[in-house]
This record gives structure tokens, C-alpha cells and sequence, in this order.
């Protein structure tokens, strides 16, 4: 099994709006016929949560700003991030998030 933390990262997301985000996400993973066989869980993590180690990690940002500041604030989180969602003003995230994991999981899952 792969354990994917899905943080909310952002200064102005909701963590109701990102949580939904996973939701979607993890619905779209699990009826996706893929090449892998690997079970795929997302975990949310919340605006300040804790990170599990051994997790896989991709955040939900609200601007390249945030994405600075938090390489800044937690170098060794930033160092484990896998992927990450950079939304605008406005974004829905969902289709955003499926995306880049999908996209990560093709790629981590080749071979």
C-alpha cells in the first residue's frame, strides 16, 4: 500500500475545500484501472497538521509564495514533497489535485 498525505499548505484554503479535494481524488484513484497494483490511500493532513513519516507527500498551496514559504519554514517536509497544487484565486482544486497525483503515480509506478 501507498500513503499518499495530501496537506493543506495554503494561508486562505479552507480545510473543508481541500479535504473535498481528497475526496474526489481518492474516489478517481480507486475505480481507475491503472497499471499499478498497489492499493493507494490519501491521507488529508490539515493546515498545521503532523506529517507521518514513510508517507508520500503532496501539498495544496494558494500561490508560489506559500510554496517559498514553506520550503522555508520545513526544508525536511519540503524535501519529502513529491507533487504539489498551486491554486489561484478562485481555483477548484479537485481536477487539479486528481491530476498531479495521477500523474505522480504513473510516474513513480513505471517499471
Amino acid at each position: 500500500m501507498v500513503t499518499i498525505d495530501v496537506l493543506n499548505a495554503g494561508k486562505d484554503l479552507h480545510d473543508q475545500q481541500v479535504l473535498r479535494a481528497v475526496m474526489a481524488a481518492q474516489k478517481t484513484i480507486a475505480f481507475r484501472p491503472e497499471p499499478w497494483s498497489v492499493t493507494v490511500r490519501l491521507n488529508f493532513v490539515p493546515r498545521g497538521g503532523k506529517l507521518a513519516p514513510g508517507h508520500w507527500l503532496v501539498g495544496v498551496f494558494d500561490g508560489e509564495d506559500r510554496v517559498a514559504a514553506f520550503v522555508a519554514s520545513d526544508p525536511e517536509s519540503a524535501e519529502r514533497m513529491l507533487g504539489k497544487v498551486v491554486s489561484k484565486s478562485g481555483d477548484v482544486i479537485d481536477s487539479m489535485l486528481t491530476q498531479v497525483l495521477l500523474k505522480l503515480l504513473s510516474s513513480r509506478m513505471d517499471g
